[in-house]
């Protein structure tokens, strides 16, 4: 499709991201991690920051801007049984 970039890992997982010009600097991603710290480590590694992190009822999360001013949240589920 035209504006469309796509990616596909091996382990079943998909991305897919429209470009509209319109539309750029509002889009949100959540992106979930298994490992809050090592991801941060790897996005430093390329020159990326992320914000402080917060805790909440999910587990950890960290966001980042990018250039357009698009939010991308990463989060890392909490290993906290939960109550439900």
């Amino acid at each position: 499709m035209d504006g469309l970039i796509q990616w596909r890992d091996v382990a079943g997982a998909n991305i897919q991201i429209f470009q509209d010009r319109e539309k750029a600097g509002t889009g949100r991603l959540t992106i979930v991690v298994p490992k809050m710290d090592e991801a941060r480590r790897s996005l430093e590694d390329m020159g990326v920051a992320l914000s402080a992190e917060t805790e909440g009822d999910y587990g950890r999360i960290a966001q980042l801007s990018d250039p357009d001013g698009n939010r991308i949240t990463l989060a890392e589920p909490s290993s906290r049984p939960s109550d439900g």
